[in-house]
């Protein structure tokens, strides 16, 4: 049920002397919920602070464009500052296409308080776009059209699934140097998100991008095909037995057949060059198409469950002449980040709290 304790406003907001705040009605339908994974596990007040949010990024050209949030000072007390901001980036993950809000030195959205004694007033705005976002905008939305353009979307839905999977990745190439600067680095560049994936990287590599842009780029792939697709992140590792190997890492989840599934783009895309020193090793491999076909679809669509512990598996064993068994994946785990488990941000663990 809908409290009356917050009240959002829509505002176009222009100060004059007196700072009077000129408010106008809200005018905005948020569109595609079904398709918005953590869209649709928010409560009916917490999706008005999303569609805020929301609103406020589709005016983001309209200069001193602004949007207030009024709500009782014991609200605010009780939920906190990074509530709201957590509600923020459920809008930003929800919507790869916002690429341009996850990257560069500081963050695009930023925000005022004014406190009364019963009362906290937030107003929040976009900083001015860098020149060429639109552009970059308009090269991704392309991008995105060309992928899907060969696909039938009249499809069922399992098939144009995999075939996104499939062909996203053959076009892109996992980014071995952006991943190994430090967290921050990472977080804001180009190769974490959708952007780097379907367009380019950071460094102006086509198609270049590490775990979390493999990841946006295929939930926005799904979306604009149909298909509910959300983004996951959290402790990884590809081989169980190897503590060295585990890392934060971002997957996905997907709405297939009545039935959640989750699926890791980035660990299908398995290097050939980079993990088979050998050349002709990896030669005998490639010709074998049945245990290539097993080995690029490991993680995909497997059940939740099974996805935390996923164990090794015979379809995966190359046999190379003479009787020498090859196997490139392990028992493996993938780890969401949540508030009992840790290891991961604040924000994360929000996120991971609204998935199925």
């Amino acid at each position: 049920m809908k409290t009356k304790s917050i009240r959002i406003i829509s505002s176009l907001v222009i100060a004059v002397s007196l700072a009077i705040l000129i408010i106008c009605n809200k005018d905005y339908t948020y569109d595609n919920d079904n398709l918005r994974v953590f869209y649709n596990a928010l409560n009916d007040d917490e999706k008005e602070i999303y569609e805020m949010f929301h609103d406020l990024v589709i005016h983001k050209n309209e200069e001193n464009y602004q949007r207030v949030l009024t709500l009782p000072l014991t609200t605010y007390n009780e939920k906190g500052a990074s509530y709201y901001w957590n509600i923020y980036y459920a809008m930003c993950y929800d919507h790869p296409e916002y690429f341009f809000l996850l990257t560069g030195s500081e963050p695009r959205i930023t925000s005022s308080k004014e406190k009364t004694d019963k009362t906290v007033t937030i107003t929040y705005y976009l900083r001015k776009a860098p020149a060429g976002e639109d552009s970059m905008i308009a090269e991704f939305e392309e991008a995105a059209d060309n992928f899907l353009k060969d696909i039938d979307l009249s499809a069922p839905k399992k098939e144009i699934e995999l075939e996104i999977h499939d062909k996203l990745i053959d076009l892109v190439t996992y980014d071995y140097e952006l991943n190994s600067l430090d967290a921050a680095e990472k977080a804001g560049a180009l190769g974490s998100t959708a952007y780097g994936a379907l367009v380019r990287g950071d460094d102006g590599t086509s198609n270049h991008a590490i775990c979390g842009g493999y990841a946006l780029a295929f939930q926005y792939l799904c979306q604009k095909a149909g298909i509910p697709c959300g983004y996951v992140t959290g402790i990884a590792s590809p081989d169980a037995d190897d503590p060295e190997s585990s890392g934060f890492h971002a997957w996905n989840i997907v709405y297939i057949d009545n039935n959640w599934y989750e699926v890791d783009t980035t660990w299908d895309d398995f290097d050939m060059d980079y993990k088979i020193e050998s050349p002709d090793l990896r030669s005998k491999m490639l010709a074998d198409d049945n245990t290539m076909y097993a080995l690029r679809h490991h993680f995909y669509n497997v059940n939740p469950a099974e996805m935390r512990n996923l164990p090794e598996s015979e379809d995966t064993v190359f046999t190379i002449p003479v009787d020498v068994k090859v196997n490139p994946r392990h028992d493996s785990y993938h780890l969401r980040g949540t508030y009992e488990l840790g290891k991961t941000d604040n924000i994360s663990m929000f996120l991971n709290s609204l998935l199925p």
